[in-house]
């Protein structure tokens, strides 16, 4: 039970460096990885924005399916309250959602042949 319930200082700082890292290996994996950056011309090593309309820094952008995840996990952790317990499940379902998305945008495309009969 103190794996996922840190009673002890230590725990919780180590958690918390664990998941941030996790978190930071995953959004620069994810950049690398990405189908639809484009070049602009004028110079080719900058990508786009990733939403010109935005008004989040992109590191901050990345990160809100983390938070999300975070925030779940917290509330589902440390309160009583079943009201809160199910906005915690809603929080995970929330970033778990958006990072499905985002790997979906990001991988490469395949191809789609039409299936053709032979005759």
């Amino acid at each position: 039970m103190n794996i996922i319930f840190p009673t002890d200082l230590l725990q919780a700082i180590s958690g918390g460096i664990l998941y941030s890292s996790g978190s930071a290996i995953w959004i620069m994996r994810s950049k690398n990885r990405r189908a639809d950056a484009l070049h602009t011309p004028l110079n080719p090593h900058r990508y786009l924005p990733w939403h010109e309309a935005s008004l989040l820094p992109e590191p901050l952008y990345e990160a809100i399916p983390f938070i999300y995840i975070l925030i779940g996990i917290l509330l589902q952790s440390h309160t009583e309250a079943s009201t809160l317990h199910y906005a915690g499940c809603a929080a995970i379902t929330l970033g778990l959602g958006l990072l499905i998305i985002r790997h979906r945008n990001r991988s490469p495309k395949e191809h789609s042949h039409s299936l053709h009969l032979k005759m």
